[in-house]
């Protein structure tokens, strides 16, 4: 092992292309890591880091990107960055270190970075929603589903997945990689056809009723 006096930034371009010749990473993945990636630099310069070498990296300095990680805001959204993305984040910085002791370049061990623990949401409550269909004879409408375990099920299984993404991601696997990044893209809106689709149960119900009430 030996110590370089190679900055840290100047080793990305370098990481990309052992991404791509010798673990055969997908053009798509790696414009993934090299997004992530810039995260990261850009903080650096930000913080007068840009010449700082991989043996110079340390947990205190580790810690600082994670608190700037988590007071980030998502541009589209306006909120700050979710526990997952958060770990993407990290994921591929570790991956980084890994490629550092692949090139017996003394820097930070990988796994003294640790992920953000991710935690499901509060069990959000419907019962007062599926006392009122009850009450006003609806649940026919949606074949007796409940609400409540419906939410329930579609917040367990995008938990899952995005634990399952962050493994791969992890592991290096480009085909499941890009999968699961579509999966996680287009999930929200999966679920959000079928609410859309069950309030238009909902609604054909309430017309039916009020029409045989006329």
């Amino acid at each position: 092992m030996k110590k370089s006096n190679k900055p840290i930034i100047e080793y990305i371009h370098n990481f990309l292309e052992y991404l791509d010749i010798e673990k055969g990473l997908s053009n798509t993945t790696q414009q993934t890591y090299a997004r992530l990636l810039s995260k990261f630099s850009n903080w650096l310069k930000e913080n007068n880091l840009e010449n700082l070498k991989p043996h110079q990296l340390t947990d205190e300095i580790i810690w600082q990107y994670r608190v700037y990680l988590s007071k980030s805001i998502n541009k589209n959204s306006k909120q700050p960055l979710k526990r997952c993305t958060r770990n993407y984040y990290l994921i591929v910085l570790r991956n980084l270190l890994n490629y550092f002791a692949e090139r017996d370049i003394i820097s930070l061990p990988a796994e003294k970075i640790k992920l953000t623990k991710l935690k499901s949401e509060r069990p959000i409550k419907f019962l007062n929603l599926e006392s009122w269909l009850k009450k006003k004879k609806l649940t026919g409408a949606i074949y007796k589903i409940e609400i409540s375990r419906l939410i329930s099920l579609m917040a367990k299984w995008y938990v899952y997945i995005l634990f399952l993404a962050q493994a791969i991601l992890f592991i290096n696997l480009p085909i499941l990689t890009s999968f699961f990044s579509m999966l996680i893209e287009y999930l929200p809106r999966i679920f959000a056809s079928i609410i859309i689709f069950i309030l238009g149960l909902l609604l054909g119900e309430i017309i039916k009723q009020e029409i045989v009430k006329s």
